[in-house]
Protein backbone atom coordinates (compact mmCIF):
# COMPACT_ATOMS: atom_id res chain seq x y z
CA UNK A 1 0.00 0.00 0.00
CA UNK A 2 1.57 3.35 -0.97
CA UNK A 3 1.33 6.44 0.75
CA UNK A 4 1.21 9.46 -1.05
CA UNK A 5 1.48 13.12 0.41
CA UNK A 6 0.21 16.15 -1.86
CA UNK A 7 2.47 18.68 -0.57
CA UNK A 8 4.96 19.81 -3.12
CA UNK A 9 8.54 19.12 -3.25
CA UNK A 10 9.88 22.61 -2.24
CA UNK A 11 13.52 22.83 -3.74
CA UNK A 12 15.43 25.25 -5.22
CA UNK A 13 18.31 24.22 -7.98
CA UNK A 14 20.89 26.82 -6.39
CA UNK A 15 20.98 27.61 -2.76
CA UNK A 16 22.49 31.41 -4.53
CA UNK A 17 19.76 34.16 -4.29
CA UNK A 18 18.97 36.43 -7.08
CA UNK A 19 19.84 40.10 -6.77
CA UNK A 20 15.59 40.91 -6.17
CA UNK A 21 15.89 37.93 -3.54
CA UNK A 22 18.84 39.03 -1.41
CA UNK A 23 17.51 42.63 -1.79
CA UNK A 24 14.16 41.64 0.25
CA UNK A 25 15.89 39.52 2.46
CA UNK A 26 17.97 42.07 3.87
CA UNK A 27 15.23 44.47 3.81
CA UNK A 28 13.74 41.69 6.45
CA UNK A 29 15.78 43.43 8.84
CA UNK A 30 14.72 46.77 8.04
CA UNK A 31 13.31 49.19 11.42
CA UNK A 32 10.23 49.77 9.79
CA UNK A 33 7.58 46.91 10.15
CA UNK A 34 5.60 48.08 6.89
CA UNK A 35 9.76 47.63 4.77
CA UNK A 36 10.02 44.02 6.86
CA UNK A 37 5.86 43.51 5.63
CA UNK A 38 6.84 44.50 2.23
CA UNK A 39 9.39 42.11 1.47
CA UNK A 40 7.90 39.51 3.00
CA UNK A 41 5.55 40.09 0.60
CA UNK A 42 7.87 40.30 -2.26
CA UNK A 43 9.40 37.38 -1.16
CA UNK A 44 6.57 35.07 -1.20
CA UNK A 45 5.87 36.22 -4.73
CA UNK A 46 9.39 34.63 -5.52
CA UNK A 47 8.28 30.95 -4.80
CA UNK A 48 9.87 27.65 -4.14
CA UNK A 49 12.76 29.38 -5.84
CA UNK A 50 13.40 31.16 -2.16
CA UNK A 51 12.87 28.16 0.29
CA UNK A 52 16.62 27.23 -0.02
CA UNK A 53 18.56 31.10 0.42
CA UNK A 54 15.69 31.80 3.15
CA UNK A 55 16.54 28.78 5.13
CA UNK A 56 20.36 29.52 4.94
CA UNK A 57 19.01 32.80 6.52
CA UNK A 58 17.35 31.45 9.02
CA UNK A 59 20.47 28.70 10.10
CA UNK A 60 22.54 32.11 10.06
CA UNK A 61 20.86 35.56 11.13
CA UNK A 62 21.62 36.99 14.19
CA UNK A 63 18.50 39.47 13.76
CA UNK A 64 15.48 38.52 15.57
CA UNK A 65 13.23 40.48 12.69
CA UNK A 66 14.65 39.09 9.86
CA UNK A 67 14.91 35.42 11.44
CA UNK A 68 10.65 35.83 12.50
CA UNK A 69 10.12 37.53 8.75
CA UNK A 70 12.67 34.02 6.92
CA UNK A 71 10.59 31.67 8.80
CA UNK A 72 7.16 33.53 8.11
CA UNK A 73 8.00 33.92 4.21
CA UNK A 74 8.78 29.97 4.26
CA UNK A 75 5.66 29.17 5.93
CA UNK A 76 3.77 30.96 3.58
CA UNK A 77 5.84 29.95 0.39
CA UNK A 78 4.66 26.43 1.47
CA UNK A 79 1.11 27.11 2.10
CA UNK A 80 1.01 28.65 -1.11
CA UNK A 81 2.41 25.68 -2.51
CA UNK A 82 -0.21 23.17 -1.08
CA UNK A 83 -3.45 25.31 -1.81
CA UNK A 84 -2.20 28.54 -3.29
CA UNK A 85 -2.45 29.58 -6.87
CA UNK A 86 1.19 28.60 -8.70
CA UNK A 87 2.60 30.99 -10.78
CA UNK A 88 3.77 30.78 -14.07
CA UNK A 89 6.26 33.01 -16.38
CA UNK A 90 6.22 32.00 -20.42
CA UNK A 91 8.50 33.81 -22.77
CA UNK A 92 8.74 31.47 -25.76
CA UNK A 93 8.63 33.26 -29.30
CA UNK A 94 8.36 30.99 -32.50
CA UNK A 95 7.64 28.08 -30.13
CA UNK A 96 5.82 24.98 -31.49
CA UNK A 97 2.54 24.33 -29.36
CA UNK A 98 4.10 21.13 -28.03
CA UNK A 99 7.38 23.11 -26.76
CA UNK A 100 5.05 25.83 -25.28
CA UNK A 101 2.47 22.70 -23.11
CA UNK A 102 5.72 21.35 -22.53
CA UNK A 103 7.10 24.27 -20.86
CA UNK A 104 3.68 25.05 -19.01
CA UNK A 105 3.59 21.60 -17.32
CA UNK A 106 7.34 21.77 -15.80
CA UNK A 107 6.51 25.20 -14.30
CA UNK A 108 3.03 24.00 -12.91
CA UNK A 109 4.85 20.82 -11.62
CA UNK A 110 1.90 18.52 -12.82
CA UNK A 111 1.34 16.73 -15.77
CA UNK A 112 0.04 18.84 -18.88
CA UNK A 113 -0.63 16.59 -21.83
CA UNK A 114 -1.50 18.20 -25.50
CA UNK A 115 -3.73 16.04 -27.43
CA UNK A 116 -2.68 17.14 -31.37
CA UNK A 117 -5.32 16.07 -34.15
CA UNK A 118 -4.91 16.60 -38.12
CA UNK A 119 -7.36 19.32 -37.31
CA UNK A 120 -4.53 21.53 -35.26
CA UNK A 121 -2.81 24.40 -36.18
CA UNK A 122 0.36 24.32 -37.92
CA UNK A 123 3.75 26.55 -37.22
CA UNK A 124 5.24 28.02 -34.12
CA UNK A 125 3.88 30.59 -31.62
CA UNK A 126 4.63 33.13 -29.09
CA UNK A 127 3.46 33.33 -25.52
CA UNK A 128 4.63 36.18 -23.18
CA UNK A 129 3.11 35.71 -19.69
CA UNK A 130 4.84 37.26 -16.40
CA UNK A 131 4.12 35.77 -13.35
CA UNK A 132 0.61 34.67 -13.70
CA UNK A 133 -1.39 32.34 -12.25
CA UNK A 134 -1.84 28.67 -13.59
CA UNK A 135 -5.24 29.23 -15.50
CA UNK A 136 -4.28 32.54 -16.50
CA UNK A 137 -1.62 30.99 -18.65
CA UNK A 138 -3.50 28.07 -19.55
CA UNK A 139 -6.08 30.26 -21.03
CA UNK A 140 -3.71 32.49 -22.98
CA UNK A 141 -1.91 29.51 -24.15
CA UNK A 142 -5.76 28.32 -25.44
CA UNK A 143 -5.71 31.44 -27.03
CA UNK A 144 -2.88 32.17 -28.59
CA UNK A 145 -2.25 28.22 -30.39
CA UNK A 146 -5.70 28.11 -30.55
CA UNK A 147 -6.77 25.15 -28.02
CA UNK A 148 -9.30 24.04 -25.41
CA UNK A 149 -8.92 22.42 -22.09
CA UNK A 150 -9.74 18.72 -22.53
CA UNK A 151 -9.51 17.03 -19.01
CA UNK A 152 -8.63 13.39 -18.55
CA UNK A 153 -8.94 10.37 -16.53
CA UNK A 154 -9.94 12.56 -13.46
CA UNK A 155 -7.20 15.11 -12.63
CA UNK A 156 -5.11 14.93 -15.35
CA UNK A 157 -5.08 18.36 -17.64
CA UNK A 158 -5.00 18.26 -21.34
CA UNK A 159 -5.07 20.66 -23.72
CA UNK A 160 -6.43 20.24 -27.62
CA UNK A 161 -8.79 21.08 -30.26
CA UNK A 162 -11.52 19.32 -28.09
CA UNK A 163 -12.81 19.82 -24.94
CA UNK A 164 -14.84 22.56 -23.06
CA UNK A 165 -16.50 25.67 -24.68
CA UNK A 166 -14.68 28.48 -22.36
CA UNK A 167 -15.85 30.86 -24.17
CA UNK A 168 -18.16 32.95 -21.08
CA UNK A 169 -17.74 35.22 -18.56
CA UNK A 170 -14.89 33.52 -15.91
CA UNK A 171 -12.96 34.97 -13.01
CA UNK A 172 -9.63 33.40 -11.41
CA UNK A 173 -9.58 32.88 -7.61
CA UNK A 174 -5.95 31.73 -6.73
CA UNK A 175 -5.98 28.11 -8.14
CA UNK A 176 -9.36 28.15 -9.20
CA UNK A 177 -10.98 29.17 -12.40
CA UNK A 178 -14.63 29.65 -12.53
CA UNK A 179 -16.75 30.21 -15.81
CA UNK A 180 -20.32 31.10 -15.89
CA UNK A 181 -21.84 29.14 -18.46
CA UNK A 182 -25.23 29.82 -18.94
CA UNK A 183 -28.68 31.70 -17.34
CA UNK A 184 -31.77 29.70 -17.64
CA UNK A 185 -35.89 30.98 -16.65
CA UNK A 186 -38.02 27.67 -15.54
CA UNK A 187 -42.01 28.34 -15.28
CA UNK A 188 -44.04 26.07 -13.51
CA UNK A 189 -47.42 26.02 -13.02
CA UNK A 190 -49.14 23.62 -10.51
CA UNK A 191 -52.59 22.68 -12.63
CA UNK A 192 -54.66 22.17 -9.59
CA UNK A 193 -54.29 25.95 -8.73
CA UNK A 194 -53.75 27.28 -12.26
CA UNK A 195 -53.37 30.76 -10.64
CA UNK A 196 -49.89 29.54 -8.88
CA UNK A 197 -47.29 29.88 -10.91
CA UNK A 198 -43.27 29.54 -9.79
CA UNK A 199 -40.58 30.98 -11.92
CA UNK A 200 -36.98 30.82 -11.29
CA UNK A 201 -33.95 31.45 -13.05
CA UNK A 202 -30.86 29.08 -12.62
CA UNK A 203 -27.36 30.08 -13.33
CA UNK A 204 -24.80 27.45 -14.29
CA UNK A 205 -21.45 27.34 -13.35
CA UNK A 206 -18.12 25.33 -14.58
CA UNK A 207 -15.28 25.23 -11.68
CA UNK A 208 -11.83 24.29 -12.24
CA UNK A 209 -9.05 23.63 -9.87
CA UNK A 210 -5.40 23.26 -10.32
CA UNK A 211 -4.46 19.56 -10.50
CA UNK A 212 -1.92 19.21 -8.05
CA UNK A 213 -5.02 20.17 -5.17
CA UNK A 214 -6.88 16.79 -5.90
CA UNK A 215 -10.44 18.26 -4.79
CA UNK A 216 -12.11 15.30 -3.02
CA UNK A 217 -15.48 17.22 -2.24
CA UNK A 218 -17.52 19.68 -3.65
CA UNK A 219 -20.82 20.88 -3.67
CA UNK A 220 -22.94 21.10 -6.56
CA UNK A 221 -25.09 23.70 -5.27
CA UNK A 222 -23.40 27.25 -5.47
CA UNK A 223 -23.42 29.43 -2.40
CA UNK A 224 -24.65 32.71 -3.15
CA UNK A 225 -23.99 35.92 -0.86
CA UNK A 226 -24.77 38.65 -3.16
CA UNK A 227 -27.28 38.93 -6.17
CA UNK A 228 -28.28 42.51 -7.08
CA UNK A 229 -30.44 42.98 -11.16
CA UNK A 230 -29.91 46.34 -12.40
CA UNK A 231 -32.99 48.11 -10.56
CA UNK A 232 -31.06 47.04 -7.25
CA UNK A 233 -33.50 44.63 -6.36
CA UNK A 234 -32.20 41.02 -4.81
CA UNK A 235 -32.65 38.08 -6.42
CA UNK A 236 -31.61 35.53 -3.76
CA UNK A 237 -34.12 33.09 -2.81
CA UNK A 238 -34.75 32.65 1.43
CA UNK A 239 -33.24 29.34 1.18
CA UNK A 240 -30.38 29.03 -1.58
CA UNK A 241 -27.75 29.28 0.46
CA UNK A 242 -28.11 25.68 1.75
CA UNK A 243 -25.51 23.16 0.55
CA UNK A 244 -27.11 19.27 0.27
CA UNK A 245 -25.38 17.81 -2.18
CA UNK A 246 -21.79 17.00 -2.55
CA UNK A 247 -19.77 15.09 -5.38
CA UNK A 248 -16.58 13.26 -4.32
CA UNK A 249 -15.34 12.06 -7.62
CA UNK A 250 -11.87 13.75 -7.25
CA UNK A 251 -12.44 15.60 -10.43
CA UNK A 252 -10.55 18.79 -12.36
CA UNK A 253 -13.64 19.96 -13.63
CA UNK A 254 -17.18 19.97 -11.87
CA UNK A 255 -20.18 21.71 -12.44
CA UNK A 256 -22.39 24.29 -10.08
CA UNK A 257 -25.94 26.17 -10.07
CA UNK A 258 -27.35 27.94 -8.20
CA UNK A 259 -31.58 29.46 -8.67
CA UNK A 260 -32.44 32.98 -8.69
CA UNK A 261 -35.69 34.42 -7.96
CA UNK A 262 -37.60 36.13 -11.02
CA UNK A 263 -39.16 39.53 -10.03
CA UNK A 264 -42.08 41.33 -11.18
CA UNK A 265 -41.16 43.23 -13.24
CA UNK A 266 -37.99 41.05 -14.22
CA UNK A 267 -34.77 42.85 -14.69
CA UNK A 268 -32.90 42.72 -17.49
CA UNK A 269 -29.01 42.25 -16.07
CA UNK A 270 -27.67 40.55 -12.65
CA UNK A 271 -25.59 43.77 -12.28
CA UNK A 272 -23.26 42.02 -9.33
CA UNK A 273 -23.50 38.14 -8.32
CA UNK A 274 -20.88 36.96 -5.73
CA UNK A 275 -20.70 33.46 -4.68
CA UNK A 276 -18.16 31.16 -2.39
CA UNK A 277 -18.12 27.58 -1.81
CA UNK A 278 -15.92 25.11 0.78
CA UNK A 279 -14.11 22.41 -0.97
CA UNK A 280 -11.93 19.78 0.61
CA UNK A 281 -8.49 18.99 -0.98
CA UNK A 282 -6.91 16.31 -0.24
CA UNK A 283 -3.36 16.31 1.86
CA UNK A 284 -3.03 12.31 2.01
CA UNK A 285 -4.01 9.28 -0.09
CA UNK A 286 -3.23 5.69 0.63
CA UNK A 287 -3.25 3.53 -2.34
CA UNK A 288 -4.80 0.04 -3.27
CA UNK A 289 -2.71 -1.97 -5.66
CA UNK A 290 -4.05 -5.25 -7.13
CA UNK A 291 -1.23 -6.43 -9.39
CA UNK A 292 -1.80 -9.28 -12.10
CA UNK A 293 -5.93 -8.28 -11.87
CA UNK A 294 -6.38 -10.55 -14.83
CA UNK A 295 -6.47 -13.48 -12.77
CA UNK A 296 -7.63 -11.88 -9.48
CA UNK A 297 -10.52 -13.76 -7.96
CA UNK A 298 -12.11 -12.78 -4.50
CA UNK A 299 -8.86 -10.76 -3.80
CA UNK A 300 -9.52 -7.87 -0.81
CA UNK A 301 -7.51 -5.20 -0.29
CA UNK A 302 -7.95 -2.20 1.95
CA UNK A 303 -6.45 1.47 2.54
CA UNK A 304 -7.29 4.39 4.47
CA UNK A 305 -10.52 2.82 6.34
CA UNK A 306 -12.26 1.31 3.05
CA UNK A 307 -12.19 -2.35 2.11
CA UNK A 308 -11.58 -3.40 -1.86
CA UNK A 309 -12.84 -6.72 -3.26
CA UNK A 310 -11.96 -7.88 -6.72
CA UNK A 311 -14.15 -11.07 -7.01
CA UNK A 312 -13.01 -11.05 -10.95
CA UNK A 313 -12.55 -9.85 -14.11
CA UNK A 314 -13.98 -10.68 -17.27
CA UNK A 315 -13.13 -10.21 -20.86
CA UNK A 316 -14.00 -12.24 -24.52
CA UNK A 317 -11.55 -13.43 -26.92
CA UNK A 318 -10.43 -10.84 -29.66
CA UNK A 319 -12.62 -8.27 -27.51
CA UNK A 320 -11.22 -4.75 -26.48
CA UNK A 321 -13.95 -4.79 -23.30
CA UNK A 322 -13.12 -5.64 -20.28
CA UNK A 323 -15.48 -5.91 -17.20
CA UNK A 324 -14.44 -6.15 -13.47
CA UNK A 325 -16.73 -7.28 -10.88
CA UNK A 326 -16.27 -5.65 -6.93
CA UNK A 327 -17.26 -5.51 -3.49
CA UNK A 328 -16.49 -1.79 -1.82
CA UNK A 329 -17.00 -2.17 1.89
CA UNK A 330 -17.10 1.60 3.35
CA UNK A 331 -16.23 2.42 6.73
CA UNK A 332 -19.82 3.98 8.44
CA UNK A 333 -18.28 7.54 8.79
CA UNK A 334 -17.59 7.22 4.76
CA UNK A 335 -21.09 6.09 3.97
CA UNK A 336 -21.60 8.77 0.62
CA UNK A 337 -18.39 7.61 -0.61
CA UNK A 338 -19.05 4.07 -2.39
CA UNK A 339 -19.96 5.45 -5.68
CA UNK A 340 -17.13 7.58 -5.75
CA UNK A 341 -14.55 4.71 -5.01
CA UNK A 342 -16.40 2.76 -7.95
CA UNK A 343 -15.83 5.58 -10.66
CA UNK A 344 -11.73 6.29 -9.48
CA UNK A 345 -10.53 2.42 -9.78
CA UNK A 346 -8.39 2.61 -12.88
CA UNK A 347 -7.19 -0.40 -14.71
CA UNK A 348 -3.44 -0.08 -16.04
CA UNK A 349 -1.78 -1.56 -18.98
CA UNK A 350 2.12 -2.61 -18.32
CA UNK A 351 2.93 0.81 -19.76
CA UNK A 352 0.85 2.86 -16.99
CA UNK A 353 -1.76 3.82 -19.54
CA UNK A 354 -5.67 3.59 -18.78
CA UNK A 355 -8.10 1.89 -20.16
CA UNK A 356 -11.21 3.74 -20.84
CA UNK A 357 -13.17 3.54 -18.20
CA UNK A 358 -17.13 3.34 -20.68
CA UNK A 359 -20.14 2.36 -17.94
CA UNK A 360 -21.41 1.06 -14.70
CA UNK A 361 -24.04 -0.30 -13.00
CA UNK A 362 -24.76 -1.83 -9.30
CA UNK A 363 -25.20 -0.33 -5.75
CA UNK A 364 -26.74 -1.43 -2.29
CA UNK A 365 -26.16 0.01 1.38
CA UNK A 366 -24.37 3.29 2.65
CA UNK A 367 -21.31 0.63 3.47
CA UNK A 368 -21.35 -2.68 1.16
CA UNK A 369 -22.08 -1.80 -2.43
CA UNK A 370 -21.70 -4.46 -5.29
CA UNK A 371 -20.75 -3.50 -8.67
CA UNK A 372 -19.97 -4.22 -12.24
CA UNK A 373 -17.34 -1.54 -13.97
CA UNK A 374 -17.08 -2.00 -17.80
CA UNK A 375 -13.82 -0.50 -19.64
CA UNK A 376 -12.71 -0.67 -23.03
CA UNK A 377 -8.70 -1.01 -24.12
CA UNK A 378 -9.59 1.71 -26.68
CA UNK A 379 -9.32 4.98 -25.68
CA UNK A 380 -9.31 8.93 -26.73
CA UNK A 381 -6.70 10.89 -25.99
CA UNK A 382 -6.67 13.39 -28.86
CA UNK A 383 -6.85 10.44 -31.63
CA UNK A 384 -8.07 7.12 -30.96
CA UNK A 385 -5.41 4.22 -30.10
CA UNK A 386 -5.10 0.92 -28.28
CA UNK A 387 -3.54 -0.09 -24.92
CA UNK A 388 -2.05 -2.89 -23.64
CA UNK A 389 -3.91 -5.88 -21.67
CA UNK A 390 -4.53 -4.61 -17.77
CA UNK A 391 -1.76 -5.56 -15.58
CA UNK A 392 -2.69 -3.71 -12.99
CA UNK A 393 -5.53 -2.07 -10.85
CA UNK A 394 -5.18 1.17 -8.48
CA UNK A 395 -7.79 3.11 -6.45
CA UNK A 396 -6.17 6.04 -4.19
CA UNK A 397 -8.49 6.31 -0.99
CA UNK A 398 -8.52 10.12 0.13
CA UNK A 399 -7.39 9.51 4.34
CA UNK A 400 -6.81 13.22 5.09
CA UNK A 401 -8.01 16.43 3.44
CA UNK A 402 -8.54 20.26 4.59
CA UNK A 403 -10.94 22.93 3.71
CA UNK A 404 -10.09 25.58 0.63
CA UNK A 405 -12.19 28.53 0.33
CA UNK A 406 -13.26 29.69 -3.65
CA UNK A 407 -15.15 33.04 -4.18
CA UNK A 408 -15.70 34.55 -7.30
CA UNK A 409 -17.62 37.53 -8.64
CA UNK A 410 -19.42 38.26 -11.60
CA UNK A 411 -20.94 41.47 -12.55
CA UNK A 412 -23.13 42.52 -15.60
CA UNK A 413 -24.62 39.53 -16.92
CA UNK A 414 -27.84 39.11 -18.86
CA UNK A 415 -30.99 37.51 -17.75
CA UNK A 416 -33.15 35.60 -20.10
Amino acid sequence: MAIISTALWLHSASAEPSKELAAAMQQLAADNAADRQSAQDSIVQMGRDAIEPLQQLIATTKDVEQLTGAQAAVARIQEQALVGATYVTLKMNNATTEAIVNELSKQAGVPIKYTPNGADQAGSFSVNIDHQPLWTAVMEVCRVAGLNVAPRNGNLLALGRGGMDLSGPRIIDGPFMVIAQGISTNSNVQLAQPANINRTTNIQFSFFSEPKLRISQHPFNVKLSEAIDDTGRSLLLPAQNMYDHYGNDNQLVWQGSSQLAVLDPPGKRIARLKGQMTLLAATKTEMIEIADIMTAHNVTKSAGGQTLIVKNVTTEPGSTEVSLNVTILVSPDRGNLGYSLAQNIRLLDADGQALQHTNSSGGGSLTKLEYKINYNKRTYDGEQKLVGDPTKLVLPIVVETRPVELNFEFKDLPLP
